[in-house]
């Protein structure tokens, strides 16, 4: 959606003026190197340890256990996927992990209170 405002709005698209939410200088000038498509940005990155690699399976491994640890620690925490399928695949992990009984509950049904 915002690619497309600015395609179409080119120099009058907005843009962030301020980076904030990073604790290390280093955190900022990264984020705007890669929001310029900056190629040494991802060295950047890696540099501090903020890549990791692996098989598909390793990756959506480590994806998942960091989202449970964030959730069983009360926090709220995200994944993210670039197709349906494994969008589809990391849902059902979640799901599963969220019943009480361990098993996907079916679609549409609703669980009891507290």
């Amino acid at each position: 959606m915002f690619r497309t405002l600015v395609r179409e709005r080119g120099e009058d698209a907005p843009t962030l003026a301020d980076v904030r939410r990073f604790k290390a200088a280093w955190e900022k000038e990264a984020s705007l190197g890669v929001r310029r498509g900056t190629h040494t940005a991802l060295g950047t990155y890696a540099a501090h340890g903020r890549v990791k690699d692996g098989t598909r399976d390793d990756m959506l491994d480590a994806l998942y256990d960091a989202w449970k640890i964030d959730t069983d620690r009360g926090l709220q925490s995200l994944m993210l996927a670039s197709d349906t399928a494994t969008v589809n695949e990391l849902n059902a992990r979640a799901r599963s992990a969220r019943s009480p009984t361990g098993s996907s509950p079916k679609r549409g049904s609703t669980s009891p209170g507290p």
